[in-house]
């Protein structure tokens, strides 16, 4: 979500009578139809409509996930028969959405959010878990595509294929991951230490998955909550197409072969990104664990998105809201971009703390495997160093 002080630039671009106010209680999003054309080129048209957030309308739409860039460079779409300004990026991704024959049914945040409305704002920002939950499914636009993110897409197939192999279509992932307090793998199966000290069998050139990497979008704090509550995942390059999944198990499996891949791609904040995603959607809080009342620590997913992107550091906890459980007091995270960074943080720690004193008489039976960085550790439901948990800017 872009920052409260380009309200100014919002209000200037953005066309008030389009948006129609949209009912809290009945949980009201807008999604737009998106009109065919032939051409790339052709103009973008479509309309705005309001529904219902309800269950019985799950699937009825498809998110768009992608980087804002700079908002003071546009493109536009003729919304219910009027020119309507636009981010270039949203433009762009919406271009290569875009069916040749039928009309697509899309919710993206610049276009169905009215973004000169505050209130509105902060109100649907609360409620992305559920948006992005509710789709049919999430469209990532990493961007246009060139040779060199061809390649690494090629790469990425090559170590999947190898993994799921070796892995015995990846069931047996889980035996292959290094210990924390194993560090001589003296703790590892034979089969599983193989794993872990031999190289990638596949690849001796990592330059081309490093630059796909480096793709802004690996590195959006709203990123991980979009991807982790989104029924399937589509990452889009160019008019290439990749599930999210592949890279997230490729990633991992660079993980298990740490000694091997260059420091600077295991280092890289995409090979991290999709690590956690993979922690989140199939690892330890995803669909793999057996405990489905295991939900992240919040002081878990604050430690893993202080080092991504965003215009606002309020965004550090709101982007997170939709993966916390509801037993804590949700009114100290109420969205609210008029609130002093400060304060959003302090209400972050006080929510920590609550969500520990829930678990006090279980602390220590609920242990998790997590990712950080390019190893694991062990810890309980409630991190215990909560004050460097919450180490963020502001």
């Amino acid at each position: 979500m872009p920052h409260p002080i380009l309200s100014a630039v919002f209000a200037k671009y953005f066309t008030p009578d389009l948006y129609a106010p949209l009912s809290r209680k009945r949980k009201q999003i807008r999604v737009l139809d998106l009109y065919p054309a032939q051409e790339p080129e052709d103009p973008l048209k479509g309309a705005l409509r309001r529904v219902r957030l309800r269950d019985e309308e799950v699937g009825a739409y498809e998110t768009i996930s992608y980087v804002w860039g700079d908002p003071h460079i546009r493109g536009s779409i003729s919304l219910n028969k009027r020119l309507h300004s636009i981010p270039l990026t949203a433009a762009e991704a919406l271009r290569r959405m875009r069916y040749t024959d039928r009309r697509r049914t899309l919710w993206i945040d610049s276009v169905c959010i009215n973004q000169a409305d505050m209130l509105e704002r902060e109100r649907q920002v609360a409620m992305m878990g559920q948006v992005f939950s509710h789709g049919q499914g999430n469209l990532i636009y990493l961007g246009a595509g060139s040779e060199d993110l061809y390649r690494g897409l090629d790469d990425i197939h090559k170590i999947y294929d190898e993994m799921m192999e070796d892995t015995i279509e990846f069931e047996d992932i889980e035996a292959t991951r290094l210990p924390n307090n194993d560090p001589d793998h003296s703790l590892l199966s034979s089969n599983s230490k193989t794993y872990t000290t031999s190289r990638i069998r596949c690849l001796d050139d990592y330059s081309y998955i490093e630059e796909l990497f480096d793709l802004p979008w690996f590195s959006r704090v709203w990123v991980i909550q979009e991807a982790a509550l989104s029924r399937d995942n589509t990452c889009i390059v160019g008019p290439a197409t990749i599930p999210l999944q592949t890279l997230s198990r490729a990633a991992t499996w660079m993980d298990v072969k740490i000694n091997h891949p260059p420091g600077s791609l295991i280092d890289s904040q995409g090979k991290v990104t999709l690590a956690h995603h993979f922690d989140l959607i199939e690892g330890s809080y995803g669909k793999r664990c057996e405990n489905r009342d295991i939900y992240p620590p919040a002081s878990w997913l604050l430690t893993l998105v202080k080092q991504l992107d965003c215009s606002d550091d309020r965004d550090r906890v709101f982007s997170i809201l939709g993966l916390l459980r509801q037993a804590a007091p949700q009114c100290l995270l109420t969205p609210n971009y008029t609130k002093p960074v400060r304060d959003v943080l302090r209400n972050a720690t006080l929510y920590v703390l609550s969500e520990a004193s829930d678990f006090v008489s279980n602390l220590g039976k609920h242990q998790h495997t997590v990712t950080t960085g390019s190893r694991e550790r062990s810890v309980p439901v409630m991190g215990s160093k909560l004050a460097d948990s919450l180490v963020v800017t502001g």
